[in-house]
């Protein structure tokens, strides 16, 4: 390869900078008869705890109506830990059953590249609201 060639070449990844990253993907499933609101946070840094990650991480806000789903996706090395915090399902005007997640972190629970859902669910009364965590195979 000549010099000019490969001088080409060179500008050519050095101009991309990111491109061909790996994304994280996220899915917020809905399951309920009801809406439901929250925060999760997200940080690069795996170790934080979930205090810390609501303090440093990047707070991303939802609204799911029922039977719905909610989606986005991060460049892999910036959501390295992610929770819920703060999920509360829309029954009635004060009444508001309400949940949180464990943190999860990357390699431990998932993966770069990965799809990570998490699905809120209810019980038959619609008193209680749960959250899981899954990666979609």
């Amino acid at each position: 390869m000549r010099i000019a060639e490969r001088a080409m070449c060179l500008g050519a990844v050095l101009l991309c900078g990111s491109c061909g990253t790996v994304q994280t993907y996220v899915i917020l499933i809905n399951t309920t008869n009801y809406s439901v609101d929250g925060r999760l946070f997200y940080d690069e840094e795996q170790t934080l705890p979930a205090s810390g990650l609501e303090v440093l991480g990047t707070e991303v806000t939802f609204s799911i109506p029922a039977g719905q789903s909610f989606s986005f996706n991060r460049d892999c090395e910036d959501l390295q830990a992610i929770f819920i915090k703060d999920a509360d399902m829309r029954v009635a005007p004060g009444v508001s059953p309400e949940t949180e997640s464990d943190v999860y972190r990357e390699p431990d629970d998932f993966s770069c590249g990965r799809t990570i859902t998490f699905t809120f669910s209810q019980n038959p009364a619609g008193t209680e609201l749960n959250v899981t965590f899954a990666l979609v195979p």
